[in-house]
């Protein structure tokens, strides 16, 4: 397939100050006007060269439109294709990053060429990335109380954020999730989940722990012109740019998450069980999108000269950052594709340039959740991304996070703030749940909420809508004890005391003793959405069986009385639009004979 990206500019996913974000001078350290940088695919082939999908690589050259010189494949580079190619270990496939002179050409026009000639696969332009700080001041430390947290900046910034959007238009029940799970599984290390912050600037600060360790992934120079930096182990700035203003993003995305909780100090994040890796793919808020791509397969198991294997388990993925190449680079979306497949969940920012989220990746990527950033007031924040391609939002604007090697919290705007909400969250449930990746996706989005939202979010921009952390959980560990979609009598939800009151007060009017609770995803409703209850014969075949529609609800939870698990299975299907998904079996334990409660057998 033929790729050739318009490369305009790479989106900042976070403002300096309220006031508009200069481009940093830090993009000279990649930029040269005499060479390109470019990536060549080991699988695949430009839609017009179809033909040459399984092209051998070997050393080729294609001369420029005047005549004048010639772009060439090495041999070294052509062998390294052609190996990965021909893999027959996990990670087959692959990608290369070349560098070659310009002679006046830019780098979208040379892909062209190489493409055109059908002798090097696919290549595309490597897309530069690069975050600038979000940070707009130092947060106050007045000491607000909440769910026993005591971190100064907890009641003022974060608990706009981290309480139900019943109480704030953009609260994320983050305390809904805690009070679930139980503050030791949030506080206590046991069994911790593997949260790989894929970032830049990985300051220091006891607040929040790189308790991983980490590696370096990016390749950015260290000065105009200069050598490439070396992968390794290395995942702190590097010393040579020392007393530069480069910031400290991969702190600050990281402290969101992972920030240590209650003890008085800065701010909290929403998890300390947790392996935290600090992985830097950019250096100085610079970077190369391949370089990301490679980290990526780093974890699910491709080997690096000079970097250590990954030893961890699946976990979440962060990557707070963005470059704008309309749509997902082939390189960037196998990558995903391989770490998904090793069992990762991916979670990106959505980009701060107020354009498309569907131009910029990784968000633009499938099997990546693509984060966009709200205000207070549930309105889309004027910074963020947005369009139908967005899976989530959550707030973006006066977040608190851990700055530089202050002891004192910062606050700030950006989705790069906004999407370690969701990777703590996700982070959480996996832990307690072990939730997969599929399921995490399911839970995210059929438990986000649109009825707090603003009138900004109303056409369709702000894709599910708000996180909500206990309704992510919720259905996570429903689904997996089989309780996400279930029947049960009308009382057995209630203790003895309290089923004989209810009977004493309602049986005889009500017919409690024949009625059947519904209850449909969890009891978690997503707009536009209706459930249709059906049945088949006990013990029947779903696969082949004609079930029957035994009703149609607008609500997730419904009180019955004709139901009869002795004589049928029942099932439900989720509709939209007019259309209904698979059957979803239901579980029918608590509304067979032997379950009924003994208040109604007596």
């Amino acid at each position: 397939m033929k790729h050739t990206f318009k490369f305009l500019s790479v989106s900042a996913l976070a403002f300096v100050s309220l006031q508009s974000a200069a481009q940093p001078s830090n993009l000279d350290l990649v930029r040269s006007a005499n060479t390109v940088r470019l990536v060549i695919n080991a699988v695949g082939a430009p839609k017009a060269m179809q033909s040459s999908a399984d092209v051998s690589f070997s050393e080729n050259c294609v001369s420029t439109p005047d005549g004048a010189n010639e772009w060439c494949l090495s041999s070294e580079k052509s062998q390294q294709l052609n190996d990965m190619k021909s893999a027959s270990a996990d990670i087959k496939g692959g990608f290369e990053v070349i560098e070659l002179q310009s002679y006046g050409y830019s780098a979208e026009r040379i892909a062209e060429l190489l493409n055109e000639s059908g002798n090097f696969g696919l290549v595309e332009v490597d897309a530069i990335t690069y975050t600038d700080p979000g940070i707009v001041s130092s947060a106050s430390n007045s000491m607000v109380g909440s769910q026993s947290i005591n971190d100064p900046a907890f009641g003022e910034y974060q608990l706009d954020y981290f309480q139900s959007a019943d109480e704030s238009p953009s609260g994320s029940n983050i305390l809904g999730l805690w009070d679930a799970v139980g503050m030791d599984a949030v506080t206590t290390v046991s069994s911790p989940v593997d949260l790989i912050v894929m970032d830049s600037s990985f300051v220091a600060n006891p607040e929040t722990p790189y308790t991983a360790g980490g590696r370096n992934f990016s390749t950015t120079a260290l000065e105009q012109g200069g050598p490439q930096q070396e992968r390794g182990g290395n995942y702190q700035p590097p010393a040579e740019l020392e007393g530069q203003n480069c910031g400290s993003h991969g702190l600050e995305v990281a402290s969101i998450a992972t920030a240590l909780m209650d003890n008085g100090k800065n701010m909290s994040g929403i998890t300390n069980n947790a392996n935290v890796h600090a992985i830097r793919t950019l250096t100085c808020g610079t970077g190369f999108l391949s370089d990301s791509a490679d980290a990526l397969d780093w974890l699910a198991g491709k080997s690096f000269e000079n970097v250590e294997p990954y030893t961890g388990a699946a976990g979440v993925v962060n990557m707070s950052f963005a470059s704008q190449t309309m749509t997902c680079p082939q390189f960037m979306q196998d990558a995903v594709n391989r770490a998904t497949e090793a069992g990762f969940t991916l979670v990106a920012a959505a980009g701060n340039s107020g354009g498309k989220a569907s131009e910029y990746a990784p968000a633009n990527c499938d099997n990546v959740i693509s984060v966009g950033a709200l205000d207070r007031d549930g309105e889309k924040a004027n910074f963020t991304n947005s369009d139908e391609s967005i899976d989530i939002m959550t707030q973006g604007k006066r977040v608190a996070v851990v700055c530089g090697d202050s002891e004192y919290a910062c606050y700030g705007q950006g989705t790069s703030y906004s999407a370690p909400m969701v990777s703590g969250v996700l982070a959480v449930t996996k832990q307690v749940t072990l939730a997969d990746n599929q399921l995490l996706h399911f839970a995210l989005e059929n438990s986000a909420r649109k009825d707090t939202l603003g009138p900004s979010c109303g056409d369709g921009s702000c894709g599910d809508g708000l996180m909500d952390a206990f309704g992510v959980y919720t259905i996570a560990q429903q689904a997996q004890e089989g309780e996400l979609n279930r029947i049960e009598h009308a009382l057995a939800d209630k203790d003895e005391c309290e089923q004989q009151w209810y009977i004493d007060h309602f049986g005889n009017e009500g017919r409690l003793c024949e009625m059947y609770k519904l209850t449909f995803m969890g009891g978690f409703h997503k707009e536009g959405v209706e459930y249709k209850l059906v049945s088949i014969p006990k013990g029947g075949d779903w696969e082949t069986e004609t079930p029957v529609v035994e009703g149609q609800f607008a609500q997730p939870v419904v009180t019955l009385e004709n139901i009869d698990a002795e004589s049928f299975d029942y099932g439900m299907q989720v509709c939209e639009n007019g259309t209904c998904e698979a059957t979803n079996v239901m579980n029918t334990e608590l509304a067979l004979l032997e379950a009924k409660p003994a208040v109604c057998t007596e």
